[in-house]
C-alpha cells in the first residue's frame, strides 16, 4: 500500500504539520485500508478529516476523475470556491517532510490512478 512507509514513523508533533490547522480534507475513490491510512495520515499532519466532500473541504485527494465527487469539486472551483485537488502522494510528502508541500506541484496535481500506473510502469 501507498502509506505503509510513512504512517509507521512517529510524529513530530502532536500539533501537527505547521500550516495544516486550516486545511479540511475529503477523500474520493480511495477505498478499505488505503483509505484509512490516507486518513489516518490527515489527522496525523492535524488537518481535519471530511468524510462527505462538502463547501467547508478544502482539499479532495481523489483516485480518478470519474468520480461524482471529483465533478462537483470541479464545479465548487469554477464557482470561485478555494478547493486543491491532490494525490496522496501529497499528504504522504507533507507528513513525511514535516511541512505543508505545495499543492500547485505537478508531482501532486496527478491524479491518483496516474501515480499508481507510473509506480507499476517503474517497477
Amino acid at each position: 500500500p501507498h502509506t505503509d512507509k510513512v504512517l509507521y514513523q512517529p510524529i513530530r508533533d502532536e500539533n501537527g504539520v505547521p500550516g495544516m490547522e486550516s486545511v479540511v480534507v475529503s477523500v474520493a475513490g480511495y477505498k478499505g485500508p488505503i483509505r484509512n491510512d490516507i486518513r489516518e495520515l490527515i489527522e496525523a499532519a492535524g488537518a481535519t478529516f471530511n468524510q462527505n466532500f462538502t463547501k467547508k473541504t478544502t482539499h479532495l485527494i481523489c483516485y480518478r476523475a470519474e468520480s461524482e465527487v471529483y465533478a462537483k469539486a470541479l464545479l465548487f472551483k469554477l464557482e470561485g470556491q478555494m478547493l486543491e485537488i491532490v494525490n496522496h502522494r501529497w499528504i504522504e510528502d507533507s507528513v513525511k517532510n514535516w511541512r505543508r508541500m505545495p499543492e500547485e506541484s505537478e508531482a501532486y496535481r496527478k491524479l491518483g490512478v496516474e501515480v499508481d500506473f507510473e509506480e507499476r510502469l517503474d517497477a
